[in-house]
């Protein structure tokens, strides 16, 4: 089989006589990924994993440096904020790795391995990631330069979509899954990447393979993928049956400098983020009373259109006494983040974030 401009197809393997992937084989192809790990235990056991569960592995200590501190456009790959649902993360050997494409399209197959992916049209881009239970005021945000083969490339290598495809399944290496609708997830420029801030995937990162989905929450780009299966029905994933967001990324803005309770001395430059996914960010305000007025930050040019922005304004004459500081952010379709408060998860937060300062 040939591609458009003449190289060989990097199909490899059978595919199912359906076309589709079989959970059979998602889960043979977890156990070689894990090596086979399993837990098995009493009632002590289970009280001990779900301990660990629900105070370790969901929410890892490991993310980008909270407000107040000082970010870089892109995160090290060891700031960068981890999120798994695993008492013990895959451990995926490339000899045993490869990626199943299946369901409706035309030519169902396998990449027997990364090196006929990587076969592929390849490119580097800036994506920031966000988890749904990113607050207004935490750390669990993080931008990484992320290289890898476009997905609709994948899909045209496999002789392209079926007509009546409509959502996409990705299948990772511990049985976990993520859907969203086809035709947004194309029209964002999802990837499928290998390598962040140039050097493979760290195993808590995905290795060797994960999708990076711009505009949804983290949740939604998968970590050590062995499949894709495009689909005509509606598809529960993981976080879809914990009751979880299925929309897009909401506009967030925060402020980073100053942080919250500090003594300012005179003029001082406020500094913080915005991020709105794939929207983008047309405008950051900031008020130093509470929203009563607010006045217009200055943009730093983003790493690409599906990064974070950095902001900064002067406040050149602080009046002593007791301030609450605040931001908002205007996406790039002219829509103001909204100030209603709501935590996360399972929406996503929304409101505004405020940092109350005194000046001497």
């Amino acid at each position: 089989m040939t591609r458009a401009g003449g190289s060989e197809s990097s199909f490899e393997g059978a595919a199912p006589a359906d076309g589709g992937i079989s959970r059979r084989d998602v889960l043979a192809r977890s156990a070689l990924a894990t090596g086979g790990i399993a837990l098995v235990g009493g009632g002590a056991t289970t009280v001990l994993i779900r301990y660990f569960l629900s105070r370790s592995a969901t929410y890892d200590g490991m993310g980008a440096v909270p407000h107040g501190g000082e970010l870089s456009a892109l995160t090290p790959n060891d700031k960068f904020y981890v999120v798994t649902k695993n008492l013990l993360d895959p451990a995926p050997r490339l000899s045993d790795w490869a990626l199943d494409v299946g369901g409706m399209v035309n030519s169902p197959g396998t990449y027997g391995s990364l090196a006929a992916l990587q076969r592929l049209p390849q490119q580097e881009r800036a994506v920031t990631l966000e988890c749904i239970s990113l607050t207004v005021a935490n750390h669990l945000i993080s931008t990484a330069a992320w290289r890898g083969v476009l997905l609709e490339d994948v899909l045209k290598d496999r002789g392209g979509v079926k007509t009546g495809a409509n959502r996409i399944v990705f299948h990772s290496a511990d049985g976990y899954t993520s859907s969203l609708p086809l035709q947004q997830v194309l029209a964002n420029k999802t990837m499928l990447a290998w390598h962040m801030n140039g050097v493979p995937l760290p195993s808590r990162h995905g290795f060797p393979l994960r999708a990076i989905v711009p505009g949804y929450y983290g949740e939604k780009s998968a970590k050590w993928l062995v499949g894709i299966e495009l689909i005509d029905h509606n598809f529960k994933d993981f976080y879809d049956g914990e009751g979880w967001a299925k929309h897009p990324s909401k506009t967030f803005s925060r402020i980073d400098v100053p942080a919250k309770n500090r003594t300012i001395h005179g003029a001082t430059t406020l500094q913080g983020i915005a991020f709105a996914g794939v929207r983008g960010i047309k405008m950051v305000e900031v008020s130093t009373d509470c929203g009563k007025t607010w006045s217009k930050a200055t943009l730093k040019t983003p790493l690409s259109p599906q990064a974070w922005v950095f902001w900064t304004w002067p406040w050149a004459n602080p009046a002593p006494g007791h301030h609450v500081l605040t931001v908002r952010a205007t996406d790039g379709t002219g829509v103001l983040q909204t100030p209603t408060f709501e935590r996360a998860p399972p929406d996503g937060a929304s409101g505004y974030h405020f940092v109350p300062v005194r000046v001497a």
